[in-house]
């Protein structure tokens, strides 16, 4: 039963569909009885939307129509007091005797209260799961959200908007985050996090909102824990930095006065999450600078050794004995004193994670090594504003979504499943053009569509990895160059065919061979070549040639595909060869 009433949504947010489909399934009972007692189409609820058993206790009324259309059956929902649509749709009408109704296929809900404005768009499946783009509105009618759905769960983007402008876009996989986060104000990016399996997994950075956008604050998560450095900007200068492990404080922890002065104002030594004191060897050069430093514990053992390079640290080995499990870190500085990589070992296993940074300190490389290939997560940005995002299993082989994108925009997602695609996929080219289409187990099934300036380009069917089915191609200005169908991977039937913009042929297909008569025209619409095929698809007997006007210029004749002379004079010495050749033609075709 469900404890909201018709417009009890809050201001700015619509009801959502799976409390609504479970107000409606609550008709199961009603319906059922109705279905195997009265046959009527009119089911009644009240001001709760319960189940009532007459019009006279009703506030609402929905009403199924005899007929099935499409899918399902037509449905709508109304308040009886001034007949507002609450809900319009199809439903999966049950036999007599089962209680089972469903809502299924597209489907719009509306607000109750206000102006009564569409709240809510979107389609079910006949399992009552949304699939594809939900969209809702506010009270104002502005647009609210809009969220992919894959078997009832948030699969894709999901946008969200506050007075009419974007305010989050998260990224999830099977209805868990997964992917980039970003927050919004007013149109500026406040906050932009990443997320795996529904955790904080990989970078985070925060952004003052003004005139002058900047940033204020950076750190990496692994595991829903901070992990590595955090730091604190104030005017694109570093105020302060804090080092984590396995989300606790592990290294030091600075702050300053000036950083790029050197002036500190203030530093800690934690290991394992507590402050501790540590025992520091260093080697110095004639300069009395530091040339390698060396951290002790208390028992003596090796925490970390850092090599420097004009009193900049270049090299640092860190070794986590007491991390889950031990592990050795070799840490890569840059001019600036920044980490620009660090490559993660574990000593014992055949394990190893990398990571790079580019001088901002964006991540731009990960990957992950067991068994000398790759596993996880592995992640690329190049110089060329490219970023590749790949899932491995842990036999190297991928599984997961694969996301490729160039200054910004998506070049191609799809999904792999042990190696072998799996499920829906999009490409795109440099130049704009999509490839769309969906994958069984490696191979394309079902319609592979290609457009290009939002025009289908091509389109054509595959059963299991070979053509099967309908298959057109457009040019650019959308006319047919190809039209037919395939039969397990060969030309059957009908068909158009072009070669380029010069010659249009049409004639017969059988299991891959041209057969019958073939006619071509040229480009300014003229009839250009003509003849027949064998059953071997080689052309036979006497053909057609034309010049670009129209005008017949040629008869040749063919045997087995091949060209071969004959006398085309008939004896009438009166006759052109072109006319002669006309005279043999009608003579032959008709």
């Amino acid at each position: 039963m469900i404890g909201v009433a018709p417009g009890a949504t809050r201001p700015g947010h619509a009801l959502r569909l799976t409390a609504l489909a479970r107000t409606l399934l609550l008709a199961t009972v009603l319906l059922g009885y109705a279905l195997t007692a009265q046959a009527e189409t009119l089911f009644w609820f009240d001001d709760g939307l319960y189940p009532v058993d007459n019009a006279a206790l009703a506030s609402y009324r929905l009403r199924v129509a005899d007929e099935r259309d499409g899918i399902g059956w037509p449905a709508e929902l109304r308040r009886i007091e001034d007949d507002a649509l609450r809900m319009s749709g199809y439903v999966a009408r049950p036999e007599p005797g089962d209680t089972d109704v469903t809502w299924i296929g597209g489907y719009q809900l509306y607000r109750m209260t206000g102006e009564h404005r569409l709240a809510e768009v979107g389609t079910t499946d006949a399992q009552a799961r949304q699939q594809g783009l939900v969209t809702t509105f506010d009270e104002q009618g502005r647009l609210e959200s809009e969220t992919l759905y894959r078997d009832g769960k948030r699969h894709g983007e999901a946008r969200r908007y506050h007075d009419g402008e974007l305010s989050t876009l998260t990224h999830y996989t099977h209805g868990q985050r997964d992917g980039v986060h970003a927050e919004y104000v007013q149109g500026q990016l406040r906050r932009i996090e990443e997320y795996r399996d529904d955790v904080l997994d990989g970078l985070t950075e925060q952004y003052t909102i003004g005139m002058q956008p900047a940033l204020s604050s950076r750190g990496h998560y692994r595991h829903g824990e901070p992990q590595g450095w955090f730091r604190q900007y104030e005017a694109g200068a570093t105020i302060s930095e804090i080092r984590y492990v396995d989300g606790k404080k592990d290294g030091p922890e600075r702050y300053w006065h000036d950083q790029a002065a050197g002036q500190l104002r203030e530093i800690a030594h934690y290991r394992n999450g507590k402050r501790v004191g540590e025992q520091i060897v260093n080697r110095y050069d004639v300069d009395s600078r530091v040339t390698v430093k060396t951290v002790f514990d208390s028992d003596n053992n090796l925490l970390a050794r850092t090599e420097y390079d004009n009193g900049r640290p270049k090299i640092r080995v860190r070794h986590l004995r007491d991390a889950d499990p031990p592990r050795e870190v070799r840490e890569y500085f840059d001019d600036h004193g920044y980490v620009y990589a660090y490559i993660t070992g574990f000593p014992g296993q055949a394990r190893e994670i990398e990571v790079r940074f580019d001088g901002e300190g964006k991540l731009v490389y990960r990957r992950e090594l067991r068994n000398h290939h790759r596993v996880g997560r592995f992640y690329e940005a190049d110089e060329n504003h490219r970023t590749t995002t790949i899932q491995y299993d842990d036999q190297g082989r991928r599984h997961g979504g694969e996301y490729e994108t160039l200054n910004g925009k998506p070049l191609r997602a799809l999904t792999w499943v042990h190696g072998k695609r799996q499920g829906p996929f999009i490409e795109f080219a440099y130049n704009g053009q999509q490839s769309i289409g969906t994958y069984v187990d490696g191979r394309r099934d079902g319609v592979f569509r290609v457009i290009r300036d939002d025009q289908l380009i091509e389109s054509t069917h595959y059963d299991h990895g070979t053509k099967d089915g309908e298959h057109i191609l457009y040019a650019d200005d959308g006319e047919v160059l190809d039209k037919g169908r395939y039969v397990d991977g060969a030309k059957q039937g009908a068909w158009v065919e072009s070669t380029g913009y010069v010659k249009r042929w049409q004639g017969t297909y059988d299991n891959g061979e041209r057969v019958g008569t073939w006619r071509a025209i040229n480009k300014w619409g003229y009839p250009a070549e003509e003849g027949e095929y064998d059953h071997n698809g080689q052309r036979t007997g006497l053909w057609a040639v034309f010049e670009d006007n129209g005008k017949l210029s040629d008869c040749p004749f063919f045997h087995d595909g091949k060209r071969v002379e004959f006398d085309a004079s008939d004896g009438d010495s009166s006759q052109t060869a072109v006319e002669s050749c006309r005279h043999k033609l009608e003579t032959e075709v008709d």
